[in-house]
C-alpha cells in the first residue's frame, strides 16, 4: 500500500530536532512491513517549498510550509502528492481537517482520522468557544468514517457521540530509543549533566504552563528536599511561567537543588531518563503522556497524578504510581520500596506501547476495508 501520514498541528521550523514525532514513529512501523509511506510535517517557516528527507528506502519525510491560525495549519493541501491508497491524519480538533476530507474525496483516497482529543482545553473563553465550533464540525465529519482513537477515554467519548472507532494506542518509536540494558556508566552521565553520584534525580519534562503545574511541582520538591537533601529536581522545558518558576525557586531556597534546562535534542533525552530515579507528571488532564512511556522504557519510576493518560498506561503500585493528590506524590517517593517496578515498567512498554503494535492494529483494519471496497 501507498500511505500518507499527515499531522495538522503547525509546528515551528526545526522543532523536529527536539522531540520524537508520533507521525514518524507510526510511519516507520508501517514502512517496516513493506508499505510505501510519506509523512507530511506542517511547519511555520519562511521557506516557500517543501523539504524532502529520505528516512528509509520506502519512507519519506516532507516538511511543508503553511500558514496558521494559532497552531492550526491552513493552505497545506497544495503540497500533498497524489496516488495514495490511504491517508492517516492526526486530526483532533484541527481547523484544517475539513480540507483533508475534501482533498481525499476529490482524489479517491481512503481517509482515517487518528484522534486524541475532541474537546477544547483552552484557558481563554474566546479561544475555547472558537475551538468548540471546530470540534463540533470535526465530530460531524468523524461520524461519516471509521476513527482510530489514541486512548480509551477518547474512544468512550467518540462512542457516546455515535462515532465508530477503534483503539490504536500511541507508542514509542524503538528506533529512537537506546536499549537500557547496554552497559552505561551512570556516574559519568550524571557528572556530564551536572549532578553528583549521590544525587537522586527527580525529572520533569514539559512546557512551563499552568496545565503542567510546574509551580506545584516546586512545592512538592521542597517537601522532598527537606526529607532527603540528596534529591535533585531537573526540569526540562520552556513556557510562560518561566519567570514565576525562577522566582519560586529563589523564594523556597532551592537554587542548589533545582536544574532548569530549556531544550534537549531528542537524541540526548535518554541520558536524563537514565540518571533519574523518578519521573513526575502532575497534569490533571493528561491525555496520554509520551514522556511517561519514555521514562518507563528507561526503568525510571513514574509518579503521576491520576488522569486519563497515566491511568491507561500505569498499573498502580506495580509498574508506577497513580496519586489522588500532591501529598501522595511526596509519600510515594519517600516510601517507595517496589524494587521490581522499573523492570516491570520496561517490559510493559515493549509488550503494549510500541508503534509496531499500533501499526499492526491499523493495517489489519485498513486492509479489510480496502478489500471490501474492491
Amino acid at each position: 500500500m501507498k500511505i500518507a501520514i499527515v499531522t495538522l498541528v503547525l509546528i515551528e521550523e526545526n522543532q523536529l530536532d527536539y522531540y520524537n514525532p508520533q507521525s514518524i514513529g507510526l510511519a516507520r512501523a508501517i514502512a517496516k512491513v513493506g508499505n510505501n509511506v510519506s509523512v507530511y510535517s506542517i511547519e511555520e517557516t519562511d521557506r516557500k517549498s517543501k523539504r524532502t528527507t529520505k528516512l528509509m528506502n520506502n519512507l519519506t519525510l516532507y516538511q511543508i510550509p503553511a500558514k496558521g491560525i494559532g497552531r492550526n495549519s491552513i493552505g497545506f493541501t497544495k503540497y500533498l502528492d497524489y496516488g495514495y491508497d490511504v491517508v492517516i491524519c492526526f486530526s483532533d480538533i484541527q481547523l484544517g481537517y475539513k480540507s483533508i476530507v475534501k482533498w481525499c474525496k476529490k482524489n479517491d483516497i481512503t481517509l482515517y482520522p487518528y484522534v486524541g482529543v475532541i474537546k477544547s482545553r483552552q484557558d481563554s473563553k474566546i479561544k475555547r468557544f472558537l475551538m468548540e465550533i471546530i470540534a463540533k464540525r470535526n465530530i460531524n465529519l468523524y461520524r461519516k468514517q471509521l476513527v482510530f482513537a489514541k486512548t480509551e477515554k477518547v474512544y468512550s467519548e467518540l462512542k457516546d457521540r455515535m462515532i465508530k472507532s477503534i483503539i490504536a494506542t500511541v507508542g514509542l518509536d524503538m528506533n529512537c530509543m537506546k536499549e537500557p540494558s547496554i552497559d552505561m556508566d551512570i556516574t559519568e552521565i550524571k557528572q556530564a549533566l551536572g549532578f553528583h553520584q549521590v544525587d537522586e534525580v527527580i525529572l520533569f519534562v514539559g512546557r512551563l504552563v499552568n496545565e503542567k503545574r510546574p509551580l506545584e511541582l516546586l512545592d512538592i520538591f521542597h517537601k522532598l528536599s527537606q526529607e532527603n537533601p540528596n534529591y535533585k529536581l531537573c526540569m526540562i522545558g520552556q513556557g510562560e511561567l518561566e519567570d514565576k518558576v525562577l522566582n519560586k525557586i529563589e523564594k523556597l531556597g532551592l537554587k542548589q537543588s533545582v536544574c532548569l534546562v530549556d531544550l534537549v535534542p531528542n537524541n540526548m533525552m535518554w541520558r536524563y531518563f537514565k540518571i533519574s530515579s523518578y519521573y513526575v507528571n502532575l497534569n490533571l488532564g493528561e491525555i496520554f503522556g509520551m514522556a511517561i512511556l519514555e521514562a518507563m522504557f528507561y526503568n525510571c519510576r513514574v509518579v503521576a497524578r491520576r488522569a486519563p493518560g497515566p491511568e491507561m498506561i500505569i498499573t498502580n503500585k506495580v509498574d508506577g504510581y497513580l496519586c489522588d493528590n500532591d501529598i501522595e506524590i511526596v509519600q510515594c517517593i519517600i516510601k517507595d520500596n517496589v524494587k521490581s517496578m522499573g523492570e516491570l515498567a520496561h517490559d510493559k512498554i515493549l509488550k503494549k506501547f510500541t508503534w509496531e503494535n499500533t501499526a499492526e492494529i491499523m493495517l489489519s483494519i485498513i486492509q479489510k476495508q480496502l478489500n471490501a471496497k474492491k
